[in-house]
């Protein structure tokens, strides 16, 4: 803004600073901000800073365009003007080509009632997506703090929960069986006295969700994961109603792995070196399938897949990681 002409701080004092203001945001007028830096050095600081830019065109400044276009690299600017420079010929009165078809807020003068009316409603469009991602950031805080408060057991007891959550949603079905992983000692797991699968046929396949929890992923637990997917095959398939395997062709085994810390995945690709990544960084695929004998005339193509959750922080942070997930993988739709 050409600061210093009697309209434009008129503009400024009377109308743009209480809207921003009523709109909850802090307007900041370099010249009015106390630095001892090279003033172009600090107004590229407070764009780097700021969530909008108000750009009012009016004496056809350059600095003002050049701070416009910076500004618009990376965060909305609201394009002010007073109306004659729209016709005016003037180099200095008028705007410029490359902004011309700009939906630009005009202003008739100091005294114009409409201009703060079409302000605010322009102001208040772009500062809503603004004002809900701190609002969504802020209330993800708060989950993540209350999430860290809570014991790693009750952490993964919760986990485990909304995942079962997630995939009962899908239509999913679930059967409990005996799994030998009792053997191990991962967690303290009291409160487990069988395992839990899900299934779902979806067209020719038929999908089974096994749902393992770590508190951490190395070259042993993930083995110990793809060895308990092969072990209990048999127990698995003998609890699967018969009907849900009518029409069947191929069995995807999904092995759902979830660690509250981040997972070091060269370890895991160093493990899984028959795996591939077919979609997205936390699923592997086995390349090669194997043939499981239902019967005589009957044989079923099994394939062994797994999924990764790690750096867990937040419940709501998991729900929409594991959605996004089974949708890459093409569960949902």
């Amino acid at each position: 803004m050409a600061f210093g002409n009697k309209d434009t701080d008129v503009i400024f004092n009377k109308y743009l600073k209480p809207i921003i203001r009523k709109c909850g945001f802090s307007p900041r007028r370099v010249d009015r901000v106390l630095h001892n830096d090279y003033i172009d050095r600090k107004i590229i600081d407070e764009i780097e800073n700021a969530d909008i830019c108000i750009a009012d065109l009016t004496y056809a400044r350059q600095s003002v365009y050049f701070e416009a276009g910076y500004a618009q690299r990376k965060i909305p600017v609201l394009y002010t003007c007073r109306k004659d420079h729209f016709s005016n010929t003037e180099e200095d009165k008028r705007v410029h080509f490359d902004l011309r078809q700009r939906n630009i807020v005009d202003w008739k003068n100091e005294k114009d009632i409409n201009f703060p009316k079409k302000f605010e409603r322009r102001f208040n469009h772009l500062a809503k997506p603004i004002i809900e991602a701190y609002r969504d950031n802020k209330r993800k805080e708060k989950e993540r703090k209350h999430f860290s408060s809570l014991s790693v057991q009750e952490r993964m007891i919760r986990i485990t929960g909304e995942l079962g959550k997630i995939i009962n949603r899908s239509l999913f079905k679930y059967k409990n069986y005996y799994s030998y992983r009792y053997k191990q000692s991962q967690l303290e797991r009291k409160y487990w006295d069988k395992d839990t699968f899900y299934y779902k046929k979806i067209k020719s396949d038929l999908i089974i969700f096994l749902l393992n929890p770590f508190l951490t992923v190395n070259r042993k637990n993930t083995l110990f994961v793809y060895d308990e997917i092969v072990k209990n095959e048999n127990d698995i398939l003998s609890v699967v109603p018969k009907h849900s395997l009518r029409e069947v062709k191929n069995i995807r085994y999904i092995g759902v792995v979830y660690i509250l810390n981040s997972v070091n995945y060269n370890t895991i690709q160093s493990v899984l070196h028959d795996f591939s990544n077919p979609c997205i960084s936390n699923h592997y695929k086995k390349d090669v399938f194997k043939t499981i004998q239902l019967s005589k005339k009957r044989a079923l193509n099994a394939h062994t897949e797994f999924v990764f959750l790690d750096a867990i922080k937040s419940i709501s942070e998991l729900r929409q990681n594991f959605i996004e997930t089974l949708k890459a993988i093409k569960i949902l739709v």
